[in-house]
């Protein structure tokens, strides 16, 4: 429960804020690029100003490589030294996954993951999207044990159209 009202006050506080995200994003290809440095936050005998000069560092290097002129936002740098001080550094993926979910929400944005055996082409992806109303997020993932077919899962449904799927609901009516 603290988590969720913790995300809720960052949404309402920073979700309107694009720098905000786009910081959380660049923290979070940081953090997974990296086990050594996830060792490093995660260590609660290192001072939480080590860990987040150390972050800081690292993303103004990264905005730097890439012509990125702004600092890290004072928002984010206060995020940081909070949850460096709760030892929670770890939670940043969480955070901008929540955060993520939240803003798509707002834009009305549904995200849909389909599964099946190989990747879907345009024509595929392009039925898939005429069957939702609303603006869509697709991300595919491959699943061969599917044998044929698809599987869409959304938030609130999912749709199994796999052979893997047929063949169990034989089995139960042969069964039965």
């Amino acid at each position: 429960m603290k988590q969720s009202i913790f995300i809720s006050v960052c949404y309402d506080m920073f979700g309107n804020n694009k720098e905000f995200l786009n910081d959380l994003n660049i923290i979070d290809a940081i953090l997974k690029s990296s086990d050594n440095l996830f060792k490093i936050l995660k260590d609660p005998s290192i001072n939480p100003q080590i860990k987040l000069n150390i972050l800081e560092n690292i993303i103004k290097k990264i905005k730097e490589q890439n012509n990125l002129l702004s600092e890290i936002s004072k928002e984010v740098k206060s995020l940081l030294f909070f949850l460096a001080q709760k030892d929670k550094l770890v939670f940043l993926y969480e955070l901008k996954q929540k955060l993520e979910e939240k803003q798509k929400e707002k834009e009305n944005i549904l995200s849909v993951k389909v599964f099946s055996v190989k990747k879907l082409n345009k024509e595929q992806e392009s039925i898939i999207r005429s069957i939702f109303n609303n603006k869509i997020e697709i991300e595919t993932f491959i699943e061969e044990s599917l044998i044929g077919g698809f599987r869409i899962e959304t938030k609130d449904y999912i749709i199994d159209n796999s052979i893997v799927n047929r063949l169990r609901t034989f089995q139960k009516k042969l069964l039965s």
